[in-house]
């Protein structure tokens, strides 16, 4: 509480709670009227004008809303951050250990029972149900105790337990005593008795007696109303034979109580009685209501009602039963209670924790609008004109009307409802869930779901032909306006981990382990184009595959030189060996320059090379081992997909190690769908060949791996060339709520980075044509990969910080017959399949889908930024920064024969040469920007600092010059003529 004066745990209690305006701390108050400020001393309180106007502090709200006493709620803060309080020991009953005596068997079982007090009540009544028992704590005592007594419920001083000792083999029997901190309560429903101590670890939280007598289908507190309506019926016939011949001409009907509620426990269970409510529970949340039970409870109630947890479980649970008896009313709690925590800082689920809200009145509300299933009304049908009952086939006929309200009641608790969608015309879409996957839907499928549903009940030809009559009206395409909004959570993502969903199974990922969890755990909601179904083509036909979590495929080591290391631990996955080949930098020196070039090599050209490519004699020693043509076979066959071949020196490895790790880290980050503010980054992905000419050359890869996050990101595609971005205000018109990355896939040069600047960084504005914009905002809008055949153009600062490089190597190459290359290298021809992502096994695809994930899990333990060896990539780009024509003419006005170099340049007289020779015009700023580019290409120094004067400037004869000062002077050893 230290750290930020309890104002975390405020929140987790009263997530309005504001210091600017008041809240609400009460679920059924119309005005708010609390209040929270930071005392001087750091510590939040919160004064409530509507009730008290006390101050409580977090330990005093703990007090308050849990209704617990001091110790405890120190407990509870204390637990919230993570602090175990000093000299707080936990609750613990009082034991007593004793051999058994001679009447005390193994199994013996006895107990000593109390009258409840009022710490023991406040330990099982909610704070609004204990208001509900009276108007002062002495009727609310009495009450409780009534209540807690008629549903069989005991406080115990202590029980008695007789065991066998684990280690000994004797029997002991062991007295355990409640006191203040720790009371024990037992529900004694005769033949078995269920204990219950609220203060212990969960696991040891309930108990039955004798041990092993666990009746699942019991149900509590059933006898009990049987009794009490015999009772009442009885009073009833004797009212019956007093009343005279006048009164009896009424006949009696038998009583029925007002409603039944069907509880998932018993705490939740006396927390509604007390309200003044019958209830019932079964040992089980997840127990099936049985169709006698059923039929039993219609008889005794006039309505029924089923009230579980607001969790997934419960949930589901309420939704099945409801399904099977359409009649059953189903209550489900507000999900703002979710957003709630209980003491023990898991979000609130239960009637307990909502009667810590919510009043008496507001949960009558609730039950009011708890609608059965049965979405038809059922009447005598009646002949208009005479008024008499209708008979068919000599039975009355029943007239079925469609109960809109049940409808959409009934649709809402299906999943169906309306979501609001900006990018949708009219700023919505109809949507169905169905086991937390979303699809959109339309009229036609409402209408379709609830025919299909009442042919599968078998329902009457009349009640089917009542809805397929429905065409217009109740079920037309203007009326699903009427089905509720529904604020789904999309958000399958945190700081710390991601879901993906498959067709039967969900893994979630951390930066520890890739794990397989239920569906409902992870409680947010996919599209169901977004659940993925990994198929492998056998015969022509899809075939699904089998999804399972495999072992690691690399380890990457953080070396003490800031740098990284990688061992790949699996070398046959197909996926894994293509994004090895594109890492490969060093390739043409690997595969050919010290294959086939050094055999043709006398012993005094080796020596040579091995000098100028400063090497050590154990490399050396190395390159030396291939010589012969099996030696080059059998090297080729076993360092095929090797990112650290024998061939290549310790640092020429550590580079492509190097490519590697970043490869990774980049598709880790882009399928990582949470978007932290430091990590602004756009992917550029480029070529890692410097290509002089200025062309684009492209056919290295980039494409398949931008394929292959296609299989797990929704993703917009944009246009590539800078006409259709640059000055077009409709560009992202097709970017939508659910998009997941935006690729620009083979970018031209002339596309202006600034574009991106705020989709990066910022909310998403989307403009589009003829409406009103709408805003993405940062964390919900999709990250951008660029795919680029060119350098870079723009590299400020402003630019950098937004951009995270992947470099591919020229590995896959089309050899084009100019002699560049020795032949074609593709992955069709390398791993025998037209399509790595398609015409592959099904091991393959597995571990496609494994590789792709763990490269997620990696991402998610890395807490610096990866970037590729940036010496190329920053050659590159500064290539394209000044431009073809701008080298060319450089590299001749500059040449050491121009006598320009290390000289006094009049700036204008340059200019106005490299605007002659290209036969452009541009700005003086433009024209040193691309000197400053070429003189950093090229390792020159661009107006040094001791020359320059303090504009910055170098003037001679009154005239600006440029100064371009080499790392030596040049003398005519370095004019190659």
């Amino acid at each position: 509480m230290r750290e930020d004066g309890g104002l975390r745990f405020i929140l987790s209690r009263y997530p309005d709670a504001n210091e600017k305006k008041a809240f609400k701390v009460r679920g059924e108050e119309k005005t708010a009227s609390a209040r929270m400020k930071c005392l001087e001393d750091g510590v939040y309180v919160v004064t409530d004008f509507g009730s008290d106007s006390k101050p409580r502090n977090a330990i005093a709200i703990c007090e308050l809303e849990d209704r617990v006493d001091y110790g405890t709620a120190i407990k509870t803060v204390a637990a919230f951050y993570g602090v175990v309080p000093e000299k707080q020991a936990l609750p613990k009953p009082d034991v007593e250990s004793r051999p058994a005596g001679p009447e005390e068997p193994e199994g013996y079982f006895d107990f000593e029972e109390k009258e409840f007090d009022l710490h023991e009540l406040l330990t099982i009544y909610s704070r609004y149900a204990w208001e509900a028992l009276g108007a002062n704590d002495d009727k609310r005592i009495d009450n409780g105790r009534k209540n807690l007594h008629y549903y069989r419920w005991k406080c115990l001083k202590s029980f008695t337990k007789t065991k066998k000792d684990e280690k000994t083999g004797k029997l002991v029997t062991r007295k355990i005593s409640s006191n203040e901190r720790f009371p024990i309560f037992m529900i004694d429903e005769g033949k078995f008795k269920k204990i219950y101590k609220p203060k212990d670890d969960k696991k040891y939280r309930f108990q039955y007696e004798p041990e092993g007598n666990y009746e699942k289908d019991y149900i509590h507190g059933l006898d009990q109303h049987r009794k009490f309506l015999i009772d009442l019926n009885a009073k009833a016939d004797q009212d019956y034979d007093k009343a005279d011949e006048e009164g009896k001409e009424e006949k009696r009907k038998d009583a029925k109580l007002q409603e039944i509620i069907i509880c998932s426990g018993g705490s939740d269970a006396v927390n509604v009685a007390a309200l003044g409510f019958k209830v019932i529970w079964m040992n089980s949340e997840t127990a099936f209501l049985r169709p006698e039970l059923y039929r039993e409870l219609m008889k005794m109630a006039d309505a029924v009602y089923l009230l579980n947890d607001i969790d997934p479980t419960g949930i589901k649970a309420t939704h099945n039963t409801c399904m099977h008896y359409l009649e059953l009313r189903g209550v489900f709690l507000p999900d703002s209670l979710r957003e709630k925590r209980d003491q023990r800082g898991n979000p609130c689920k239960d009637v307990r924790d909502y009667l810590k809200y919510y009043n008496q009145s507001a949960f009558r509300r609730l039950l009011s609008t708890s609608y059965p299933y049965q979405f038809w009304d059922v009447e005598q049908a009646v002949d208009a004109k005479t008024g008499k009952v209708k008979y068919k086939y000599g039975r009355p006929m029943m007239e079925f009307k469609p109960n809109p309200l049940r409808i959409y009641n009934f649709l809402h608790r299906n999943g169906f409802s309306r979501l609001k969608w900006e990018s949708a015309n009219d700023g919505k879409i109809f949507v169905r869930a169905e086991n937390n996957i979303v699809r959109v839907v339309n009229e036609s499928d409402l209408r379709d779901f609830i025919n299909d549903f009442l042919e599968e009940r078998m329902e009457s030809e009349d009640l089917r032909n009542t809805f397929y009559r429905a065409t217009s009206g109740t079920l037309a395409n203007q009326s699903l306006a009427n089905l509720p909004f529904k604020d789904l959570d999309f958000q399958n993502y945190g700081q710390d981990y991601q879901y993906y969903f498959f067709d039967k199974k969900t893994w979630k990922v951390t930066a520890k382990a890739i794990e397989e969890v239920k569906q409902s755990e992870s409680e947010c909601y996919v599209w169901q184009d977004k659940v993925m179904r990994p198929t492998v083509k056998v015969n022509r036909e899809e075939r699904p595959v089998k999804v399972e979590i495999l072992p690691d495929m690399f380890r990457v080591k953080h070396m003490p030189n800031g740098k990284y290391d990688i061992d790949i631990l699996d070398n046959d996955c197909i996926f894994f060996n293509y994004l090895i080949q594109t890492c490969r930098i060093h390739w043409r020196r690997e595969w050919e320059e010290r294959i086939d070039i050094m055999t043709r090599l006398n012993k005094t050209q080796q020596a040579e090379y091995f000098e100028g490519s400063f090497m050590s004699p154990e490399e050396a020693k190395r390159i030396m081992a291939v010589r012969t043509p099996k030696e080059i076979a059998d090297y080729k066959e076993k360092h095929q997909f090797d990112i650290a071949g024998p061939l290549l020196t310790m640092a020429e490895q550590e580079e492509q190690k190097q490519h590697l790790v970043n490869r990774l880290f980049v598709i880790g980050y882009v399928l990582h769908r949470y978007k932290f503010a430091s990590r602004p980054w756009v992917v550029y992905s480029m070529d890692g060949k410097l290509a002089e000419d200025g062309e684009s050359h492209g056919g290295t890869g980039k494409s398949i791996l931008t394929k292959a996050i296609k299989k797990f990101l929704k993703v917009t595609p944009l246009p590539g060339t800078g006409d259709a971005i640059n000055e077009n205000d409709f560009v992202f018109e097709k970017v939508k709520e659910d998009t997941d990355l935006v690729l620009i896939d083979d970018m031209d040069s002339y596309v202006r980075f600034r574009k991106f600047y705020e989709p990066a960084t910022s909310d998403w504005v989307i403009n589009r044509k003829g409406r009103e914009s709408n805003v993405l905002d940062f964390q919900r809008s999709p990250k951008i990969w660029m795919n680029s055949n060119f350098g870079d153009r723009y590299t400020e600062p402003s630019d950098i910080r937004r951009k995270i490089y992947t470099v591919f190597s020229d590995w896959y190459h089309e050899d084009d017959g100019s002699g560049e290359y020795n032949g074609s290298h593709s992955p069709k021809i390398e791993f025998g399949v037209q399509n790595i992502l398609e015409d592959v096994s099904e091991v393959q695809c597995l571990k496609f889908y494994n590789l792709m994930i763990q490269c997620v899990k990696f991402y998610l333990s890395c807490e610096d930024k990866i970037d590729p060896p940036l010496d190329n990539v920053n050659r590159r780009n500064l290539l394209s920064e000044m431009g073809e024509n701008f080298h060319n003419w450089a590299e001749v006005y500059f040449h050491p024969a121009s006598g320009n170099l290390n000289q006094n340049v009049v700036r204008t007289d340059a200019q106005e040469s490299y605007w002659a020779d290209s036969r452009a015009k541009g700005t003086p700023q433009l024209f040193k920007k691309k000197m400053q580019a070429w003189c950093r290409y090229n390792g020159y120094e661009l107006n040094p600092s001791d020359l320059i004067d303090k504009q910055g400037r170098i003037m001679y004869n009154n005239k600006e010059c440029f100064h371009v000062r080499t790392p030596k002077p040049a003398t005519n050893s370095d004019i190659p003529f």
